[in-house]
């Protein structure tokens, strides 16, 4: 189970029944999504600024900072390698985290803030 509460991310292990802090973000950001990969080991975080950041869960380390979003980053999905995100800039950004490249499909134009993506 992943939680973000303010600027902290903290993960608890049902198998260790142990909580320990993921990751802070800078003092005048905050968390707005959390979701994680199929496979359990990467979680993707959204934040305040637009940055989607993923985490390594198993060693704690920041494996990639993902741009691109002027606002809150609202929503998170994950198929395999992809990674999809919505904020509140109006726009969903579809991301292969095995290419060197940012983002390879951008959906402009909705009216409201992504708040769901499956």
């Amino acid at each position: 189970l992943a939680v973000g509460l303010s600027g902290s991310v903290y993960i608890w292990s049902a198998c260790t029944n142990q909580v320990k802090k993921l990751c802070d973000v800078p003092e005048n950001d905050a968390i707005t999504s959390v979701n994680w990969s199929q496979r359990g080991n990467h979680l993707a975080v959204g934040t305040h600024s637009g940055l989607t950041n993923i985490w390594d869960t198993q060693t704690c380390k920041l494996v990639r900072t993902l741009t691109g979003h002027q606002s809150r980053v609202s929503s998170i999905a994950w198929n395999g390698n992809i990674v999809t995100t919505g904020s509140r800039d109006h726009n969903i950004h579809l991301r292969d985290l095995r290419e060197p490249n940012q983002t390879f499909c951008t959906l402009e134009g909705h009216k409201q803030e992504d708040a769901a993506l499956s």
